[in-house]
C-alpha cells in the first residue's frame, strides 16, 4: 500500500506529476476547496440543504484518514468534506449499475458543460461502449483498489446492510489520498465522474470529495442489466440480476442526504431531450454552469442511439419473474423518480440471503468473462 501522501504509481496518468498530500485543516484554494458554513439562506426553488450536518474531523495524525475505520460506512446524510448547506456541488456524481446507462448519462452531462476528467486519463470507447464510456481510467483503478481493500469486486460488491460497515472498516487508502488522486484526474470543476464502482464505494467518496456532491441516477430494469452482463462477460442471468440488487441496494442505502435526480434507462433512450431538459434544471438549481443554445438539442438527440438497446423488459409484464427483494429495490427506483433535494432512502426489507448465495457462487477471484459483442467485428476488455 502506498504512504499516506504517495500517490501509487499504477493509478497515477502518465501526463501527472506527484503532488502533495492535502491537510483537511488548511484545504488548498480552488474550485475544490470546501465550504465551512454550516448554515445558509436557500432561494426558493434550489436544492434544500437547510439542516445541520457533521463536518468530518481530522483522525489520528491531524488526518481524516481515522474517519475510515468503521465512521465512513455509517456517515451522517449530507455529509462531505466541509459539506456547508446551501454551498454549489463541486461536481455530479453520475450513479447506476453497470450496463444502464450511466455512460450516456456523463455523456450528456458534460455536453450540458461539467468537466470530464483530463483527455489522456478518460477510457475510451469500444464496441460495448462505442460513444464512449466517459471515465476515468485512474480513478476505475483506485475504485477496484478501494473494493480490493474490503475483500469485493465489482461483480462481487462488499455487503449491503449492517455488514458493510465492518468490510469499509478495512479500506487502508485515506480520503485524503483518494482526494489527491480525485484532483489529478479532475483538475477543472465543476466536474462530472461516472463509474458504476462508485455505488458500492459511496460512502467513502462522501467523505473523500469536497462538498455536497450531487448525484444523478440512472436505473434499468434488472432483467435488460442481466441480459447484457450475460452477452458480455458470460454471467448466469440469475447471477446477473443479483448483482444488480446489490449494486442499487447500496446506492439507495448510502445515498441518504444527497441532492439527487433519479431517472430510468427508458426515459434517456425514449427521448434524450426531454431527458436533458430534466437534467438541466436540476443542475441550474445547484447552481451549476449550464449549456444552452439552439443546436444542443440536435447534438444531444444525435449522441444517444436508441438502436444500441437490445431489449427492453420495462414494459413487459417481467417484474413477477424477478425475486422479491429484487423487485421491491426496483419499486423503490421507480416511485423515485425526480429531483430530490436531500434524498431520503427508501425502507427495504433486509437483503434476501439468497443474493449473497447467488454472488458467492461466482465470486471476488473468478475474473469475469469478455464476450465480442454481435453487433461489432472486434472487441477487447
Amino acid at each position: 500500500m502506498a504512504s499516506a501522501g504517495a500517490v501509487p504509481a499504477e493509478i497515477v496518468p502518465h501526463h501527472a506529476a506527484p503532488v502533495p498530500h492535502r491537510a483537511p485543516t488548511a484545504p488548498a484554494p480552488g474550485p475544490h476547496a470546501p465550504h465551512r458554513a454550516r448554515w445558509a439562506w436557500t432561494p426558493p426553488g434550489r436544492i434544500d440543504n437547510s439542516v445541520p450536518v457533521e463536518h468530518d474531523t481530522p483522525g489520528p495524525g491531524g488526518t481524516r484518514a481515522g474517519v475510515v475505520a468503521g465512521a465512513v460506512a455509517s456517515a451522517p446524510a449530507g455529509a462531505g468534506a466541509g459539506a456547508g448547506p446551501g454551498a454549489v456541488p463541486p461536481g455530479v456524481l453520475v450513479l447506476g449499475m453497470h450496463r444502464s446507462g450511466t455512460s450516456a448519462v456523463a455523456g450528456l452531462t458534460a455536453r450540458l458543460g461539467l468537466a470530464t476528467c483530463v483527455p489522456d486519463d478518460l477510457i475510451a470507447g469500444q464496441p460495448w461502449n462505442p460513444s464512449g464510456h466517459w471515465e476515468s481510467r485512474s480513478l476505475t483503478r483506485l475504485n477496484d483498489r478501494l473494493l480490493a481493500e474490503m475483500g469485493a469486486t465489482w461483480w462481487s460488491p462488499p455487503p449491503s446492510g449492517a455488514g458493510y460497515a465492518t468490510v469499509a472498516g478495512r479500506i487502508a487508502t485515506s480520503p485524503d489520498e483518494a482526494a489527491g488522486w480525485f484532483d489529478r484526474a479532475h483538475p477543472t470543476g465543476p466536474w462530472v465522474w461516472k463509474d458504476p464502482r462508485t455505488c458500492c464505494t459511496l460512502p467513502f467518496w462522501r467523505r473523500a470529495l469536497d462538498g455536497p456532491v450531487a448525484g444523478i441516477v440512472v436505473f434499468r430494469h434488472p432483467l435488460d442489466v442481466a441480459a447484457s452482463l450475460r452477452a458480455r462477460n458470460s454471467f448466469p442471468v440469475p447471477f446477473g440480476v443479483a448483482l444488480w440488487e446489490r449494486t442499487n441496494r447500496l446506492l439507495l442505502e448510502h445515498a441518504g442526504g444527497m441532492p439527487l435526480l433519479v431517472t430510468s434507462y427508458d426515459d434517456l433512450v425514449g427521448d434524450p431531450v426531454a431527458w436533458t431538459e430534466l437534467a438541466t434544471g436540476f443542475l441550474f438549481d445547484l447552481d451549476l454552469p449550464v449549456r444552452t443554445g439552439p443546436d444542443l438539442a440536435e447534438a444531444v438527440a444525435g449522441f444517444v442511439d436508441p438502436s444500441l438497446r437490445h431489449s427492453s423488459r420495462s414494459a413487459a409484464g417481467d417484474d413477477g419473474a424477478l425475486p422479491p427483494g429484487t423487485a421491491a429495490v426496483l419499486d423503490a427506483l421507480r416511485e423515485g423518480v425526480g429531483t430530490h433535494r436531500a434524498f431520503a432512502p427508501p425502507a427495504l426489507d433486509v437483503e434476501d440471503p439468497q443474493v449473497s448465495a447467488e454472488l458467492g457462487s461466482y465470486g471476488p477471484d473468478r475474473p469475469p468473462g469478455w464476450n465480442r459483442p454481435p453487433w461489432a467485428e472486434e472487441a477487447r476488455p
